[in-house]
């Protein structure tokens, strides 16, 4: 991993969308000269229990599969996807990975 120890030397170094050391994972570049979209999202207020799994999982797959659907109708070909896990996602990981596989199975298919 790049470690830096000091800061810019100058503000004309610090333009959006550039970086020293790129960044480039499953095909998308980051820091290369683009500003990419950023998705963040959430669940809507439910309860996240064994009960609801199939709901909320289903919840998860509809959010990215509009937002990919949005990105093809504006020909945006990168994007980053950000989700929240919710305390009791981190208090049972299953979760995560779940919704992992979810969004990164919808993102391949895009």
């Amino acid at each position: 991993m790049k470690k830096f120890t000091s800061l810019a030397s100058n503000c004309d170094s610090l333009v959006f969308g550039k970086a020293v050391h790129p960044l480039s994972r499953n095909g998308v570049i980051i820091g290369a000269g683009r500003v990419l979209p950023e998705i963040n999202f959430t669940l809507p207020p439910i309860e996240v229990s064994e009960i609801n799994r199939l709901n909320i999982l289903s919840q998860y797959k509809e959010m990215i599969a509009g937002i990919c659907e949005r990105c093809v109708e504006l020909e945006q070909d990168q994007l980053v996807v950000e989700f929240e896990l919710l305390p009791q996602m981190t208090i049972d990981p299953k979760w995560g990975g779940w919704i992992t596989s979810i969004l990164r199975e919808t993102l391949d298919d895009f």
